[in-house]
C-alpha cells in the first residue's frame, strides 16, 4: 500500500454511476470512513494491480523477444494434467 500522508493529495474530480456513487456512500456510512478516503484506497489497490499487470506483460514480451517460448501444445497438456493425480512439471521455455 502507499504511504502517502494526507499532506501528499491533490483533488481530482471521477465521474462514476450513481449505483457506484452509492455503494461507495453506503459503505463510507458502514465503516464510518469518508467517501474520499475509501475512494483513494481503491485507485490505490486498482492502480498497483494494474502496474504489477503491465510489468508482467512486458516482462513476458522481453522473454518472447528473447525466444523463451513454450509450446502451446505443453502448455495445454501441462494446464489439463493439473485435475489429475499426477500433474506434469511446469514446462520450460524452448530458447529459439
Amino acid at each position: 500500500m502507499n504511504n502517502a500522508t494526507t499532506t501528499d493529495t491533490r483533488v481530482a474530480q471521477v465521474a462514476v454511476s450513481f449505483a457506484v456513487k452509492s455503494r461507495l456512500d453506503n459503505l463510507a456510512s458502514v465503516t464510518q470512513q469518508s467517501a474520499a478516503h475509501l475512494a483513494n484506497e481503491a485507485l490505490l489497490n486498482y492502480l498497483a494491480e494494474e502496474e504489477d499487470f503491465v510489468a508482467d506483460i512486458t516482462a513476458g514480451l522481453a522473454e518472447a523477444d528473447a525466444g523463451e517460448l513454450v509450446d502451446g501444445d505443453r502448455v495445454m497438456e501441462y494446464i489439463q494434467s493439473l485435475w489429475t493425480e499426477t500433474p506434469l512439471p511446469e514446462p520450460k521455455p524452448n530458447r529459439a
